[in-house]
C-alpha cells in the first residue's frame, strides 16, 4: 500500500493526541522474576509486570481502526489490528507495548516511511491488543508515572 506523507501527517496534527510505548529491553531481565519459574511478578513496577526492564516514551499520533487484514505466515494466524501513525522516525520494536487512552496494545509491526527529501516522515505500527491483565497493568503504569511526575516536579 502506498502511503501520502504529507497525507498522513495533516491527519495526524488534525486527529492526533499523546500516547505512550513502553519499551522492552528484552537483554535485562527484572529482579521481579522467579529463578524457577522464570515468571515476573505482574505487580511490579519497576517492569509493569513484563519481565524486562522498560523506558517509557511519550508520543504523538493518530489512530484508526484496522482495515487490512494483517497475517503472520510464519505462526499461521490473522488478526484485525488497531493502526497507529506517529510522526517522524520511532526507535521501537516488535513487542513493545503502546499504550492508548485506556486501550493496551502489543507492537506486532511497524513501519518507518521517508518524506520527499528522505527525512523520516512517519512510524506506522500495526497492533493487535494485548494478552494479558490490561487493568492491573494500566494500574501500574498510572502510578509510575505519577511517581516520576512527582519527581520531575521536586527536581524543579
Amino acid at each position: 500500500m502506498k502511503f501520502n506523507n504529507k497525507t498522513v501527517n495533516l491527519l495526524i496534527d488534525r486527529y492526533g493526541h499523546y500516547q505512550y510505548i513502553v519499551k522492552l529491553n528484552k537483554s535485562l531481565i527484572c529482579e521481579c522474576v522467579n529463578p524457577s519459574t522464570k515468571e515476573p511478578n505482574v505487580y511490579c513496577k519497576k517492569c509493569l509486570g513484563t519481565g524486562y526492564h522498560i523506558k517509557i516514551i511519550k508520543t504523538f499520533g493518530a489512530s484508526r481502526e484496522g482495515r487490512e487484514f494483517e497475517s503472520d505466515r510464519t505462526q499461521a494466524f490473522a488478526v484485525t489490528p488497531k493502526i497507529f501513525y506517529m510522526k517522524g522516525f520511532l526507535d521501537i520494536h516488535k513487542d513493545d507495548i503502546l499504550i492508548d487512552s485506556e486501550s493496551v496494545y502489543i507492537i506486532y509491526s511497524f513501519q518507518h516511511h521517508r518524506g520527499v527529501q528522505g527525512h523520516q516522515a512517519f512510524t506506522r505500527c500495526v497492533c493487535p491488543d494485548l494478552k494479558l491483565n490490561t487493568a492491573i497493568f494500566l494500574k501500574l503504569f498510572k502510578e509510575v508515572l505519577n511517581d516520576k511526575l512527582r519527581n520531575d516536579r521536586k527536581e524543579k
